[in-house]
């Protein structure tokens, strides 16, 4: 499992990387899902959106604003 490039909290798939991985026909590994995802949801939906991030290591701001 790999952090969020922006805020550190970790980027959970669902499906698995490795569940993703088996299923795929083209042979592509695990670790080219976890490579492929940079960012948590959190991070993503605000970007779309225009929101600053806030750090998630602060439990008071952890609300995207």
């Amino acid at each position: 499992m790999r952090n969020c490039n922006k805020c550190g909290k970790p980027i959970i798939l669902v499906p698995s990387a490795a569940e993703r991985a088996k299923k795929d026909i083209s042979g592509k590994s695990a670790k080219y899902y976890e490579d492929l995802f940079q960012t948590c949801n959190d991070c993503t939906v605000a970007s779309w959106y225009g929101r600053p991030i806030v750090p998630y290591n602060n439990p008071l701001t952890r609300k995207i604003i």
